[in-house]
């Protein structure tokens, strides 16, 4: 099986560093249901954002539990594993740390992916593993086979195959389709 994984609220908590440094420094405090997290912030002001903080990212943003092991169960299953992410070519190097510190094993890993459907039909994926509202959304309508990794901000989406909480929820749906 082929399986594409986004990475930012999906394997990480990379939301819950990022907000704590824009209320810090914008004076913005997220609702914790909205998408965005960086309303009324240019990409320029998001590209200096996440260079001042691209240290404290890598250090503080964690896995979500059992994702890596997980992950690993998959791979050591024969599935192929493509991180397909929307994060810029600029932390790339960022991201590949923070994978490498964390363990995580993958077959391949996609940057600066804004259309993840192009990416998904690029990989022949069976599945994709995501939280973003607009990605889900897409799938959907290009009838790409998805997962919502539930969160606050895309209880609105549906024609998932699954809706996991967490890991496990994952490892349980992927044992059922006998890895």
């Amino acid at each position: 099986m082929r399986i594409g994984i986004d990475i930012d609220g999906t394997i990480n908590n990379f939301t819950d560093v990022a907000v704590k440094y824009v209320e810090k420094d914008y004076g913005i405090k997220w609702n914790g249901v909205d998408y965005n997290i960086y309303p009324n912030m240019s990409l320029k002001e998001i590209h200096a954002f996440m260079d001042k903080y691209r240290e404290e990212f890598v250090q503080e943003v964690k896995p979500l539990e059992n994702a890596k092991e997980v992950i690993d169960e998959l791979l050591n299953a024969k599935n192929q594993i493509f991180f397909i992410t929307a994060r810029d070519y600029l932390i790339a190097e960022d991201t590949l740390r923070w994978l490498r510190m964390n363990g995580f094993s993958y077959t391949d890993i996609l940057f600066n992916c804004g259309n993840k459907v192009d990416a998904c039909k690029f990989k022949q994926v069976d599945f994709m593993i995501d939280d973003a509202p607009h990605n889900l959304m897409a799938l959907n309508e290009e009838n790409v086979p998805y997962i919502v990794f539930d969160q606050p901000y895309n209880q609105e989406i549906y024609g998932e195959e699954f809706r996991a909480k967490n890991w496990n929820d994952l490892y349980n749906f992927f044992g059922f389709l006998s890895m």
